[in-house]
């Protein structure tokens, strides 16, 4: 692996990481917004939307599987 690839794969995962800390923040910080407001079970809807959505990306097949 050359330098250059190994300085975009280290940048490439700085800011996957960067930008999950940064979600699951928002996403915290939402549901006790909502709890706060007085909502019951304020982070239950987020985490079965976000759930289904991880499940829902679990069933997309990898190119490499084929049909």
């Amino acid at each position: 692996m050359t330098t250059a690839r190994a300085v975009v794969v280290a940048v490439t995962v700085a800011g996957s990481v960067a930008a999950t800390v940064a979600f699951e923040r928002w996403v915290f910080r939402r549901g006790e917004a909502r709890a706060a407001a007085g909502v019951r079970l304020a982070h239950t809807r987020t985490g079965l939307v976000l759930g289904a959505l991880t499940a829902a990306g679990g069933l997309i097949p990898e190119p490499s599987e084929g049909r």
